[in-house]
């Protein structure tokens, strides 16, 4: 479009035509923003803009080209993080980048976030233990995870989703962010330490103050439906805590 106006031969609705995507529903808008006329100053500026725009584009391809390249020897682990729902190709280079592909260098997860910036802090007084600010880590790392948190969380169907929609009312939106951070990396040390792709994780049993309040309330609804419900416990099954 801006080249369209620059080389002025085209109407305004041919130009405010070659708008595509979500722009296309303010094409009225353009329209009215396309009638005038540009000044030789004006377009010399645009030309300038649209230059400085082309040499960035360039700079940004010629990185990308150059952290492909870098990142070739860890292709199986690259493979493996993008499995992951939240992390997308420039975040696992920048976990890499920030952590390296071998996990032995932390021998446990909670090491790696709390280097990473993004493990709970605490802190005792008369011997009880309360919450703390998270602890200061790698910040470039911790920036990274907060942004794959976020990207996790809006997507649909994904269990950092839930996860965000079951801790925020308890932990407020940032805290559920760095929460959900937290367990991504972990989640992340254990793919790269035993070369797994991401699994989700399953719920945890609830508590069994809980699990009988949940059983009473089910039991009661079962028989205002007309059901004589009796029910036998069974073998506690093992369930994999979430991570």
């Amino acid at each position: 479009m801006l080249e369209a106006v620059l080389e002025g031969t085209k109407t305004v609705d041919e130009i405010a035509d070659l708008a595509r995507g979500k722009l296309r529903e303010k094409i009225p808008e353009l329209k009215r923003a396309l009638v005038g006329t540009l000044t030789d100053a004006t377009r010399f500026i645009l030309r300038q803009l649209l230059g400085d725009l082309a040499h960035i584009e360039g700079d940004i391809k010629a990185l990308d080209e150059q952290i492909t390249k870098r990142l070739a020897p860890w292709k199986r682990e690259v493979d493996l993080l993008l499995t992951m729902p939240g992390l997308k190709p420039v975040a696992v280079a920048s976990v890499l980048a920030e952590t390296g592909p071998d996990m032995s260098v932390f021998e446990k997860a909670d090491r790696l976030a709390a280097w990473g910036g993004v493990a709970p802090g605490s802190n005792e007084s008369a011997g009880k233990p309360s919450r703390a600010p998270t602890r200061k880590g790698n910040k470039h790392l911790r920036t990274i995870l907060v942004q794959a948190a976020q990207a996790g969380k809006n997507m649909r169907g994904s269990w950092w989703r839930a996860t965000y929609y079951r801790l925020v009312p308890r932990l407020g939106k940032p805290k559920t962010i760095m929460a959900i951070a937290h367990r991504m990396l972990v989640a992340a040390f254990y793919m790269l330490r035993d070369g797994v792709p991401y699994r989700t994780p399953s719920s945890p049993p609830p508590p069994p103050a809980q699990a009988e309040r949940l059983v009473q309330q089910y039991t009661k609804k079962l028989a205002a439906l007309g059901f004589d419900v009796a029910l036998t416990p069974v073998a506690a099954a093992t369930l994999t805590p979430a991570t």
